[in-house]
């Protein structure tokens, strides 16, 4: 009995080997060997070198995001090559598409031009010829294919116009160049009433103008008045004897209403005070509280320095004016592109005479005096001078007749550059047109005239 019981307890411990199914031990299972991890190679095979040629794509941006603003075009390569240049990139079209930037990769595969435009609408056309760009293993690249681009029309919403106020003119003209012109005749007296320093490096006169306290207008400013306001109740002799006075300060200074800015204007007005900045009109002939039209010789009264003080004066007898006569006194808040927005007028405005500010209404009263004050006091055989001068525009300052260019038109008009440094004797440049062409120009300025020459003050608006 013993040894029957020691040998069950014995197979049970050991598994049960030769046991049945059911009888409760553990089946055995064999094992298996996992096969290796198989090893990298040693030597792989070289890679294959690329014998054909570079292609080159051009990629342009989609036609729904392209505006007149710049915009970047992307030359690819298939393969990095050498010797590709920004000029190697032909620019076409009728958009006055330039390259103003250049970024090549690391990799000398893709180069990005960064591409302005001026003429707007218009078409900007790319293109990369063959042979210009060559492989590491002396393959030429292939042509591209040329790629165009559609420039749209710039454009603006112009919002909270007066009621009635014609759309202001967008895009602003461009200013067209033309080339000096050596076969071109001299007019007879020459068109330009005084020699003047045109050297580019010519320094800024010190002004003759002096400073002076705030006094009566002299009989030459209210001379001005009158030749363009003629008989309007608002340019009474009483109307200067008790209300308007002038000076000049040595600076001006003002702070733009906008972003609290100081500025420096050329001159300022309120409440029948005009302020005149000396250091702002270094080419005008000097006058005071006693000067007449007979302290000038003609050349004095028609030269760039003088027409830049009527301008800026009679834009300051204009605010007057509006004052006076509760007339065209009224500000654009907002809506406008940008603030110069609020001076600049074009002709449908003129027709109308509705401006969309105040400032644009004295602008047009400016520009006409100008071009009426050389009418009558330039030699019959003169032209008329609106070349437009300062920084950005097409004349030095030295050069320039006011802010003429507020008008649309004017704004749009050829010039004509100098062909030497010094050109006193030369055909004009700048923009100049005959007294014929001056005289059409101001029928477009009748509705205004009529108003500021005959209007009588309006009363005011508590009064109505």
């Amino acid at each position: 009995m013993k040894f029957a019981s020691m040998l069950r307890r014995l197979r049970n411990t050991q598994g049960g080997m030769g046991s049945t199914p059911g009888s409760g031990s553990t089946p055995y299972t064999p094992y298996t060997p996992v096969p290796p991890e198989p090893s990298p190679l040693i030597n792989p095979p070289v890679p294959v070198p690329d014998m054909s040629r570079p292609t080159v794509t051009i990629q342009v941006p989609r036609p729904e995001i392209i505006t007149h603003e710049p915009f970047n075009v992307t030359v690819r390569f298939s393969q990095p090559v050498n010797g590709f240049t920004q000029a190697e990139l032909n620019v076409g079209g009728t958009s006055g598409a330039s390259i103003t930037a250049w970024t090549p990769d690391s990799y000398f595969a893709n180069y990005v031009a960064t591409i302005t435009t001026s003429n707007w609408p218009g078409i900007a056309t790319f293109k990369v010829a063959e042979n210009v760009a060559i492989n590491e293993f002396g393959f030429w690249n292939t042509a591209s294919a040329e790629v165009t681009v559609d420039i749209p029309q710039e454009s603006f919403n112009f919002t909270g116009l007066p009621p009635g106020t014609p759309e202001p003119t967008y895009p602003y003209p461009q200013r067209t160049y033309f080339p000096y012109d050596p076969s071109a005749t001299v007019p007879d007296p020459p068109d330009y009433a005084v020699p003047i320093d045109r050297r580019p490096d010519a320094p800024v006169p010190e002004p003759v103008l002096t400073v002076q306290a705030e006094r009566k207008h002299s009989p030459f400013e209210k001379h001005i008045a009158r030749t363009i306001f003629v008989n309007s109740p608002s340019f009474t002799d009483e109307i200067f004897d008790k209300k308007l006075t002038i000076y000049v300060d040595p600076l001006l200074t003002s702070i733009d209403p906008i972003n609290h800015s100081t500025t420096y204007p050329n001159a300022t007005h309120g409440a029948g005070l005009t302020g005149i900045s000396r250091a702002k009109f270094p080419y005008t002939p000097a006058f005071d509280g006693n000067t007449t039209l007979d302290d000038f010789t003609t050349a004095e009264l028609n030269s760039p320095g003088m027409l830049q003080f009527i301008w800026s004066f009679v834009h300051e007898l204009a605010h007057w004016w509006q004052n006076d006569q509760n007339r065209q006194d009224h500000t654009w808040d907002s809506g406008y592109r940008e603030q110069e927005d609020r001076y600049r007028f074009n002709e449908a405005q003129l027709v109308a005479n509705k401006f969309v500010d105040k400032e644009a209404h004295a602008s047009a009263v400016a520009t006409y005096a100008v071009i009426k004050w050389q009418l009558q006091n330039r030699p019959a055989g003169q032209l008329i001078n609106i070349t437009v001068g300062g920084q950005g525009n097409s004349r030095p300052d030295r050069e320039g007749v006011g802010s003429v260019h507020r008008y649309m038109k004017i704004r749009g008009m050829d010039f004509q550059a100098s062909p030497t440094a010094d050109y006193a004797t030369a055909p004009p440049v700048g923009t100049w047109i005959t007294r014929g062409d001056a005289e059409t120009l101001l029928l477009d300025f009748n509705a205004l005239v009529t108003e500021i020459t005959t209007a009588e003050p309006l009363p005011e608006p508590d009064e109505e």
